[in-house]
């Protein structure tokens, strides 16, 4: 595909007055006619298929297992095309920038390996792993050295600077491993942030450095039986109770385990919770943890 065909202007509408900082703005992107024309028959060919194999935030798993639901290689290539020639330029006062290619993360973060003072964390290395986000939570990652905790938070300055986005240190917290009182205490007054204790919570789920332990499940336990407690007053029938069960109780149990292996007293007591429920419509359990 010609990449002035996958070619997207950025238009920025002012969204104030006096204009001051790139939040003030409004992108507006603008594809070319022919790559929607081309985007508009890949998408209308896999429609068939596309809800029944693949949620929407797995993408990339259904370009791994495409070969194997029998699409042609050069229709997966044509897809691949599509998703990795696109390429942007932004309008300023009319006159289009110079095209910049689609990337994803912190640019400046993720731009630290050039920089030969900086040492990853020793489990990131090789995935050459610097940061995490999601929402409004960001998770850094470096060797507890002086040069990379400080490089680390330079190049997150930059980007706060030029996106007029800040963490509130008040509210974050550091963790290190191996280091001594002394030089966790210097190392703390070099950043600002309070320490914190492992296991944190993250995502709604107990992050550990080791196996995750019965008591760190209680908070699994207590939310699914919060849950039935809330529906026990509705008499509901046995087709109510199997599928509040299928679609929302189990759906909590099943986000845990796809993070951690749950213990199996766990598992136990919640194959234990799920049928008093389904049963009797209410919950009267004797928990021990």
């Amino acid at each position: 595909m010609l990449k002035q065909w996958n070619f997207t202007t950025i238009t920025l509408v002012p969204k104030v007055p006096n204009l001051t900082y790139a939040k003030d703005f409004r992108p507006i992107a603008c594809s070319s006619v022919l790559y929607k024309l081309v985007y508009k028959i890949l998408t209308a060919r896999l429609a068939n298929v596309l809800s029944g194999v693949i949620d929407g935030a797995q993408a990339g798993l259904f370009l791994a297992v495409m070969p194997e639901l029998g699409f042609p290689s050069q229709f997966i290539s044509w897809i691949m095309v599509c998703l990795s020639s696109v390429s942007f330029s932004i309008l300023i006062n009319g006159i289009p920038s110079k095209p910049f290619e689609v990337n994803k993360g912190l640019r400046c973060l993720v731009e630290l390996h050039l920089d030969l003072n900086f040492n990853y964390h020793p489990r990131c290395d090789k995935m050459m792993l610097t940061h995490l986000m999601f929402a409004n939570d960001l998770l850094f990652f470096s060797k507890v050295d002086k040069d990379s905790i400080t490089l680390l938070f330079q190049a997150f300055t930059k980007f706060c600077l030029a996106s007029s986005l800040s963490a509130n240190l008040d509210k974050s917290e550091v963790y290190f491993g191996g280091l001594s009182d002394v030089e966790q205490e210097a190392l703390r007054s070099l950043i600002g942030v309070v320490p914190g204790t492992i296991p944190f919570k993250y995502l709604g789920v107990p992050l550990s450095s080791k196996k995750v332990t019965i008591a760190q499940c209680k908070p699994l336990v207590d939310k699914v039986t919060a849950r039935i407690n809330g529906w026990s007053a509705m008499h509901l029938s046995y087709a109510g109770r199997l599928q509040l069960v299928k679609s929302v109780v189990f759906g909590i149990q099943t986000y845990w385990a796809q993070i951690f292996v749950l213990p199996k007293k766990i598992l136990k007591e919640m194959e234990n919770i799920f049928r008093v429920f389904y049963g009797l419509g209410r919950l009267i359990l004797q928990r021990n943890l």
